[in-house]
C-alpha cells in the first residue's frame, strides 16, 4: 500500500519527485543551454564588478573631496586665528 497522502503532488505509482534519486543518472544540459548560460553569468560577474569599480571611484573622490575641504578650512581659518591671538595677545600686553 502507498503511504503517501492522497492529493499531493507525486502520488501515481512510478512518479518522481524533485528529491527522488533514480537509478538513471541525469542527462547533461544541451551544449546551446550551457553556453548560454555561461554568458549570463559572465554578464552578471561584469555587472558586479562595474558597479564595485564606481563604488570605490565614488568613495576616493570623496575622500579626496573631504580632504581638499578639510585642508581650504584649516587654510582659511588659521589666519583668523592667528590674527585674533595677535589682537588678544597685543591687548594684554598693553
Amino acid at each position: 500500500m502507498d503511504d503517501r497522502e492522497p492529493g499531493l503532488g507525486g502520488s501515481a505509482p512510478g512518479a518522481r519527485g524533485p528529491g527522488d534519486t533514480g537509478d538513471e543518472p541525469a542527462a547533461r544540459r544541451p551544449l546551446v543551454e550551457r553556453i548560454g548560460l555561461a554568458f549570463i553569468a559572465l554578464v552578471m560577474a561584469a555587472m558586479f564588478g562595474g558597479v564595485a569599480v564606481a563604488a570605490f571611484a565614488l568613495s576616493a573622490r570623496r575622500a579626496t573631496r573631504a580632504s581638499a575641504s578639510s585642508r581650504r578650512e584649516r587654510s582659511s581659518s588659521e589666519p583668523a586665528a592667528s590674527s585674533s591671538a595677535r589682537t588678544t595677545a597685543a591687548g594684554s600686553s598693553g
